[in-house]
């Protein structure tokens, strides 16, 4: 199949109610200065989702299918704006941004890097035996930035083992794998009860990781992850002045929010994206005021003594399990004292949600 080469991993149209013009600010890590550009020079990559035919051919099937996705997710976007109203509960309305958000998550760069961290490791490693020493450097030097944990290194080690034994993936995995729990994610979130958070100062920003799973900080936070389904709030910017808030609890379906409310999301855009936020040109102080770290790794791991409930109500002793997760802030410090090892972990909960 022919197509466009040029992919957007978070869409032009989306980008361009933050800015004005169809030009954006961008605020990259480890990088004072702003980069104003068209949005159509933003979160784009050459052939990001082309993928190989069985015949050895390209084909942008799925960059084709995402644009079928993005079409009726914008005209919905534009109506919520314009009416300060959502579609109600159940209608298609709903399902068109749900899907749309659910997609987004795993469309990114970060997303692909997550469920290729086996094959980057072992190209990394480049032969040479796999153990914590090796693990240990590759995480402190290239993934992580800091000095791992111990139980850190083992659940690495383990994702690695893992990956090994079922083979590598190839090039059409990397971009359809991401994608594949977009279902799961849309019906997660058609179930929390949703709100428009409509700005009085319209100052909202945005990320390459535009969906939010925000929780009040807890010191767990430091081993293990909080996902779309079990966060307090799922945040999701659509403009500089509006915001969609899913919970477990119902809000107002129309809440206008103050300065104060705006900052403190975009605070956490910053905290959670992976390489850069987006904002309004004639807004610099927005995307400068937020704190945005150097580096914010994209998965993490742990270890945690697993267990498994039989049929006959026995408990079967798993040893050591793997917990991957994944970390929606940067801590000021990173410390070698890991994650409570003795709090267990049951089978089937393994891979920490997103």
């Amino acid at each position: 199949m022919s197509g466009p080469k040029r992919h957007h991993f978070v869409p032009r149209a989306f980008l361009q109610r933050f800015g004005c013009d169809g030009r954006v600010s961008v605020r990259r890590r480890g990088r004072g200065r702003l980069i104003t550009a068209r949005a159509l020079n933003v979160a784009v990559e050459s052939s990001f989702y082309t993928t190989q035919t069985p015949e050895g051919g390209k084909s942008t099937e799925i960059e084709a299918l995402l644009a079928e996705v993005d079409g009726p997710a914008d005209k919905a976007i534009a109506e919520v704006i314009e009416k300060d109203e959502l579609p109600a509960a159940g209608t298609a309305g709903r399902e068109v941004l749900a899907t749309y958000m659910a997609v987004q998550v795993g469309r990114t760069p970060e997303a692909r890097e997550q469920v290729a961290f086996p094959e980057n490791f072992l190209k990394y490693a480049d032969g040479r035996r796999v153990d914590a020493k090796l693990m240990a450097e590759y995480l402190r030097e290239v993934h992580l930035g800091f000095e791992p944990s111990d139980g850190e290194v083992a659940g690495a080690i383990k994702m690695v083992e893992a990956a090994e034994v079922m083979g590598t993936l190839s090039h059409n995995d990397t971009v359809t794998v991401p994608l594949s729990v977009a279902e799961k994610y849309a019906g997660v979130l058609m179930r929390k009860h949703w709100s428009l958070e409509v700005a009085r100062k319209p100052r909202f920003l945005t990320s390459d990781a535009p969906l939010v799973a925000w929780h009040k900080p807890t010191p767990a936070d430091r081993y293990r992850g909080r996902g779309f389904g079990n966060a307090a709030e799922v945040r999701f910017p659509i403009s500089s002045g509006h915001q969609l808030v899913l919970t477990d609890q119902p809000r107002p379906l129309v809440i206008r929010v103050e300065p104060a409310r705006v900052r403190q999301c975009n605070a956490d855009v910053a905290a959670g994206c992976h390489n850069f936020i987006v904002g309004h040109p004639n807004h610099p102080r927005q995307l400068h005021e937020v704190s945005l770290a150097e580096k914010r790794p994209t998965l993490r791991f742990s270890t945690f003594p697993g267990y498994r409930v039989d049929a006959d109500g026995t408990e079967k002793d798993l040893g050591e399990v793997p917990l991957l997760w994944v970390q929606r802030a940067v801590y000021p410090t990173q410390s070698r004292s890991g994650s409570p090892r003795r709090q267990r972990h049951a089978a089937g909960g393994r891979r920490g949600r997103r």
